[in-house]
């Protein structure tokens, strides 16, 4: 496919459907066209629901007088990455945003806020902070035992790039949720994984986008509302865990091979060799003897304070789910 260069939008924001919840659809829809002082657009792709709801969403549209909107329907269930792909072929935004139903925007100028952001920084790559909540019929602010990314040294304005790929990497990493990228970094690296891998689309991406020395940015400012226990990275499902795990797999051993072409980067060659290693104690065996220095490196990682999730008080999420 070609990757078109021509941004007609500010940002693009793609939500990804399947099956999804009505109410909480709905929610993160109209906290998305209620956003102020942004250029957007909206792509909804469902990935072969029994429902689409895209006549309510049509609806929608039509009484926020909101046109900047396009439908992608995939005839069959084909994974998140594939909807996502599918999506961004279509997509004209110079930044890309991508949701799913329960998430929401913090408030009226979140994409503003973010979108400014990344422009003052040229970044590729970066990620907001995240407000969590649950919802069973009520809306409550919840503080999970960890926060994603769980450390935030790394992402210092003055931090090495190292120790971004080493958190990344060694499952300290960002809540997918939160990433703004631009339009030709997730097409490049969407690119390189569709195909691959079928439900984890941020972490694998990254990965590759890490082997080229993309540098990622961390905007210190709450943008979302986190649906938590809902997605697949927080709700403690064991299947689930598998198939994350298969995913990542194939991610880092297509990475290594990507690699040795590009930068031939240690610590991306680190993490795609692990892969081969079945058990934790020849993980660690092969990290003293090969990478000493990464090892150290994740050691101290370890050490550092945790960056935990606070209470928030901001109704406007429970606004949006109660009307």
């Amino acid at each position: 496919m070609t990757f078109l260069t021509k941004n007609d939008y500010e940002i693009t924001v793609i939500i990804c459907t399947y099956n999804p919840r009505f109410k909480q659809l709905i929610a993160t829809l109209k906290s998305v066209v209620l956003q102020k002082n942004i250029h957007l657009e909206v792509i909804v792709a469902d990935d072969g629901s029994q429902i689409d709801y895209f006549s309510d969403i049509k609806k929608v549209m039509k009484d926020f007088q909101f046109d900047d909107f396009q439908l992608v329907k995939n005839a069959i269930n084909r994974g998140t990455v594939s909807n996502v792909y599918s999506a961004l072929l279509k997509a004209r935004g110079e930044y890309i945003f991508i949701t799913s139903p329960g998430d929401m925007l913090f408030e009226r100028n979140s994409l503003k806020k973010f979108y400014d952001y990344a422009k003052a920084n040229k970044a590729e790559i970066c990620f907001c902070d995240a407000a969590y909540y649950e919802y069973n019929g009520i809306f409550k602010s919840v503080c999970p035992d960890k926060n994603r990314p769980q450390k935030l040294r790394p992402f210092e304005k003055n931090a090495s790039l190292t120790r971004q790929k080493i958190c990344c990497l060694w499952g300290m990493g960002i809540l997918g949720a939160t990433y703004l990228r631009t339009r030709k970094n997730a097409f490049t690296y969407f690119s390189l994984i569709e195909g691959e891998c079928k439900y984890v689309e941020d972490g694998t991406s990254l990965a590759f986008a890490l082997a080229d020395q993309v540098r990622i940015y961390h905007f210190h400012k709450i943008c979302i509302w986190y649906e938590y226990g809902t997605g697949i990275s927080s709700a403690n499902d064991p299947r689930w865990d598998e198939l994350i795990a298969v995913d990542y797999s194939k991610a880092y051993t297509k990475v290594g091979i990507y690699n040795k072409k590009r930068y031939n980067d240690p610590i991306i060659d680190a993490r795609s060799r692990l892969i081969q290693c079945k058990s934790k104690a020849s993980k660690l065996l092969y990290m003293i003897f090969n990478h000493p220095i990464v090892l150290c490196w994740l050691l101290l990682g370890l050490c550092e304070k945790d960056y935990k999730p606070i209470l928030i008080n901001n109704n406007w999420g429970e606004e949006l789910l109660s009307k």
